[in-house]
């Protein structure tokens, strides 16, 4: 009886029998994603024999997370890398130059001049002190030569030079010597350089530093405006010299030979019709010469345009006084 109840089991236990389970993945394999299932088909119930013999198909292997493909590279390249220090990087300079330079031009210097001239060894300078307006000019400019009437009179009077696309060149001539002013644009309206000696036109001193700056064109004034004192003595002295006789104690010491050089009876002839301040220069151009403050002026007259300078003392007589004829 225990022998058939025990065969009975093993016959039970024989028919339970199920396929064994795969076994799990290799570490290099993922399972299919969720999004795709691998579907398996329903197993029938088979006697054990046929369990056995009937091998079960294996599930498709997963695609390895190496064998992705990687995504595109861009297709532009990445910008070049700025330059280290921008503040170091060189700036071209650029300089506006005039198309032409004819006009009135404001001469500054040191206030402290020596010209020493001599008639083998040239023009020797010396100088110091402040900055100072010592001249005003008419440049005439035609083609690249140069022409300039100035104020001042004595040794820098007239020059003659030449402009070309850097700067300004002028000579005033004293027999061989000479002085000689060199600069370069700075911009359209400024000249920097300097003033050296020279001999027979070449430079032999160093440079003694000037400016060139343009000066606006002239406007007449205002008809209720006041005058300056010393725009009623240039007329006094014009008229003066216009009747070929100069008021007594109207002129200082050598003042009337001044006057006689500066003015001509020829040139006083026409009267002032209407006059024009320009500026205040500072004369003294020579050692033993006086340090003299002068106006100077814009003359109109029905014979054409002057350049004029005029100088008081605190009496208010003229020690000094100059005209020369500008271009219409």
């Amino acid at each position: 009886m225990v022998r058939s109840a025990c065969m009975i089991l093993l016959l039970l236990l024989s028919a339970c029998a199920v396929p064994m389970a795969e076994p799990p993945a290799a570490p290099d394999q993922v399972q299919p994603s969720a999004a795709a299932p691998v579907e398996e088909a329903p197993m029938a119930q088979a006697e054990p024999s046929e369990a056995a013999a009937a091998p079960v198909a294996p599930a498709p292997a997963a695609k390895s997370k190496n064998n992705r493909r990687a995504p595109a590279a861009a297709s532009s390249a990445p910008p070049p890398p700025l330059p280290a220090d921008l503040d170091r990087q060189p700036i071209e300079e650029l300089v506006i130059k005039p198309g032409s330079v004819t006009g009135f031009w404001r001469l500054t210097a040191s206030k402290l001049i020596d010209l020493d001239v001599g008639l083998f060894s040239g023009v020797h300078i010396r100088y110091g002190g402040e900055i100072r307006d010592r001249n005003i000019c008419w440049l005439q400019q035609k083609g690249h030569s140069l022409d300039a009437i100035c104020a001042s009179a004595y040794v820098l009077k007239n020059a003659e030079g030449s402009v070309d696309d850097d700067g300004i060149t002028m000579r005033w001539w004293m027999g061989a010597a000479n002085i000689i002013f060199s600069g370069k644009f700075a911009d359209a309206d400024k000249v920097t350089g300097g003033f050296s000696g020279g001999v027979v036109g070449l430079s032999v001193t160093g440079d003694v530093p000037a400016t060139l700056t343009r000066m606006p064109p002239p406007a007449a004034p205002l008809a209720d405006a006041p005058e300056r004192p010393s725009a009623a003595l240039v007329r006094m002295v014009w008229e003066d010299v216009r009747r070929g006789v100069l008021t007594d104690g109207r002129y200082e010491g050598s003042a009337p030979k001044r006057v006689n050089q500066g003015l001509s009876k020829e040139m006083a002839a026409e009267m002032p019709q209407q006059m024009i301040y320009l500026g205040e220069i500072l004369i003294r151009w020579r050692k033993e010469q006086r340090e003299l403050l002068q106006d100077v002026y814009l003359v109109q007259t029905g014979a054409g345009r002057r350049l004029c300078r005029v100088s008081a003392n605190p009496l208010g007589q003229v020690v000094d006084f100059s005209c020369g004829v500008l271009p219409d």
